[in-house]
């Protein structure tokens, strides 16, 4: 969404309509972010364990998107949430606690038996995964370039 509205804002809202630039039909490229530090701007995710599913067949929080905001030596990297205190900024402890926290809730009606007990932290293969997002910033620009070419 954040990058849709950046979108919006710089090509105009009939533009963007037009191109039907939706986060879901862009193709997004993966960067291995373990080859180098987190950078502002990155699109990270958290993962929860898989078994989250299993005690919440519902819920939102298999995964949890978030942008990073913050990354250098002054202090702690964070994090901007889309469903973890969508108001401020968190770092990576908080971020896992508020996981933790998703996690340990009451199984939901209908959630798959045997239902996992709670955690107290998680497992290997969960938290930040070692992978960011980026736009296809050539296929936006080519595909932009040809709309402006047409009779538009």
């Amino acid at each position: 969404m954040i990058i849709s509205m950046g979108l919006i804002d710089a090509i105009g809202a009939s533009t963007y309509d037009d191109l039907k630039f939706y986060p879901v039909l862009l193709r997004m490229d993966y960067m291995q972010v373990v080859k180098r530090t987190a950078q502002p701007g990155d699109w990270v995710a958290f993962d929860n364990p898989n078994t989250y599913q299993q005690r919440h067949p519902t819920g939102a929080f298999s995964e949890e998107n978030s942008i990073v905001v913050a990354a250098d030596a002054n202090g702690p990297t964070r994090f901007f949430g889309c469903g973890v205190n969508d108001q401020t900024p968190v770092d990576q402890a908080t971020m896992y606690q508020a996981m933790i926290d998703a996690y340990n809730e009451a199984p939901e009606a209908g959630a798959k038996a045997p239902i996992p007990g709670p955690i107290t932290m998680l497992p290997a293969g969960s938290g930040l995964q070692p992978w960011a997002r980026f736009f296809n910033i050539p296929k936006l620009a080519a595909a932009l370039f040809d709309y402006r070419s047409t009779s538009h």
